[in-house]
């Protein structure tokens, strides 16, 4: 098997492995898209990201995928059918830091993109971040799903093997 690095890595307040996270500056993608890229990822790599939850973060989406509950990680596609479990608009979550930049969604480099959602998964595992201080296009992205509850107190890395 191929050794994976990941754009980004959520890691639990323990320590384990929590969110693979990849960033693609690519903008009007379709969840079929989203679809397809994590299908050929788990063919490419002979397994899913080895994580409870992968996030495909695009300028326009964030997707999200869940591992279903009754395969374990052993199996080659724990996520089950590729259509992501949820999708957020990118752009309400990531304009706090698109005004921090000073710079349009469309300028950025696909490295500056990648930093942009980087600082918001930071800002995602902060313990002092209440549900009402996230816009209601990330509620049921991070809340209903379980992923804030995963990553809660936990720490981002970028660019590491998995």
């Amino acid at each position: 098997m191929t050794q994976r690095i990941a754009d980004i890595a959520v890691y639990s307040r323990e320590g384990s492995l929590s969110l693979v996270a990849e960033t693609k500056n690519r903008p009007l993608a379709t969840r079929k898209w989203a679809a397809e890229y994590l299908r050929n990822l788990i063919d490419y790599y002979g397994a899913a990201p080895g994580a409870p939850y992968f996030l495909l973060a695009l300028p326009d989406s964030f997707y999200l995928w869940r591992t279903a509950p009754n395969r374990s990680h052993s199996d080659s596609d724990p996520f089950g059918e590729p259509e992501p479990h949820y999708q957020a608009d990118a752009k309400p979550l990531l304009r706090p830091y698109l005004e921090d930049v000073g710079l349009p969604l469309d300028d950025l480099s696909e490295a500056g993109f990648g930093l942009l959602v980087s600082a918001w998964l930071s800002d995602a595992v902060d313990p002092n971040l209440r549900k009402q201080d996230v816009p209601d296009e990330a509620r049921e992205l991070l809340f209903s799903s379980g992923l804030r509850r995963a990553i809660e107190g936990g720490s981002v890395r970028t660019e590491v093997a998995i």
